[in-house]
């Protein structure tokens, strides 16, 4: 199956409701591919995933590629296009990288992936991010799960302020039941989950609502 990857000049002049279809699309061909890509696997792949389960079933024998590789080009990088965002690979953080750094806010926002159902981890290393360089607020994501923070180098505990989470499972959750890539009594449980719409989650997380946001801060 020949993937849908929207790119940066693709979006350029795109109305938000153009913008809001071309997430949906970009959610419905990476579930397509993980559908065909783990062939038998994929109906538990998709009941642990909706249950933040998924520990084992995203490997690079089924993908041809690191699962990382996978999410950053079939989610992570086309959706931060989408919702309007400019951003460098690998910013250098002194002496490390953080997966990416949002440049067109207006404070550039420190970025973290990691593979479905593991984005928490990302919360230390976010925070090391911040300590290394002059940024306060971090972008974590899964490729469904995201959630802006605010880094508050002034604790020792509980450093991140969650200020916005959005969650695309519930959209995924849809589609799979629709395609039949997983039973609908399963897809009915996610649906009472994840309740967070494609357009819910533009409205929440394009870049003029974060640049709103991070204006407002103390």
């Amino acid at each position: 199956m020949e993937p849908f990857v929207m790119t940066q000049e693709g979006v350029k002049n795109a109305s938000q409701e153009k913008r809001v279809e071309l997430l949906q699309t970009q959610v419905e061909s990476t579930t397509d591919q993980l559908s065909e890509a783990l062939g038998t696997n994929s109906h538990k792949f998709f009941k642990r995933l909706f249950t933040r389960q998924e520990r084992s079933l995203l490997r690079s024998q089924y993908l041809e590629q690191a699962p990382e590789t996978f999410i950053n080009q079939n989610l992570v990088w086309p959706l931060l296009s989408i919702l309007g965002y400019e951003y460098k690979i690998e910013a250098s953080m002194h002496s490390k990288n953080s997966d990416f750094l949002i440049t067109n806010t207006p404070s550039r926002i420190i970025g973290e992936i990691k593979t479905f159902g593991h984005y928490s981890s990302a919360d230390e290393e976010v925070f090391e991010y911040a300590k290394l360089s002059n940024y306060e607020y971090g972008l974590i994501t899964d490729g469904l799960y995201w959630k802006l923070v605010e880094v508050d180098k002034e604790k020792k505990s509980t450093p991140l302020i969650k200020l916005q989470a959005g969650d695309l499972r519930g959209a995924v959750s849809k589609y799979v039941a629709e395609e039949g890539y997983v039973d609908e009594d399963v897809a009915e449980r996610v649906s009472r989950i994840s309740t967070t719409h494609v357009s819910d989650f533009y409205t929440q997380f394009n870049r003029n609502s974060i640049s709103n946001s991070l204006d407002q801060r103390p």
